[in-house]
């Protein structure tokens, strides 16, 4: 007799037979990173700008909670981003709060033209991280 598995375990064990499964498709598949198609950016910075700031076309009556989710949205990806960099693109001696790095990025990103906020959002957060924050 097989026991159930709790919902959280289960959904950790499909997830890592779906990241394994993928992996080897593609150690399989013999092909190069720089061989794989490259994928659009998940966010632009200019994506980044309008969740931060829910420039939306949202109904009136959804605003609120569009704003709410979009802005956090943003923060979850900002807060993505420099965990995985911190140490390596950026540095800090304390942790800053995450106000600090929001403020910091968006004063960066404010600077950019409309051409240079068409790129990869996250590539953008790294620039105005190292910027801010630099490991020296």
């Amino acid at each position: 007799m097989v026991g159930r598995i709790p919902l959280d375990i289960g959904i950790k064990l499909l997830g890592a037979w779906i990241a394994m499964s993928t992996l080897a498709t593609w150690g399989a598949s013999g092909a190069a990173a720089d061989e794989l198609p490259k994928a659009p950016p998940h966010l632009s910075g200019q994506q980044y700008l309008d969740r931060q700031f829910d420039n939306t076309d949202t109904p009136r009556e959804d605003r609120e909670n569009k704003a709410i989710f979009n802005q956090q949205y943003a923060r979850g990806y900002l807060a993505g981003v420099a965990d995985l960099s911190r140490g390596d693109a950026w540095c800090s001696k304390t942790q800053p709060k995450p106000a600090e790095l929001e403020v910091a990025v968006l004063r960066s990103l404010r600077k950019l033209s409309r051409l240079d906020l068409q790129q990869d959002a996250s590539q953008l957060i790294l620039q105005a991280l190292r910027s801010e924050f630099p490991c020296t």
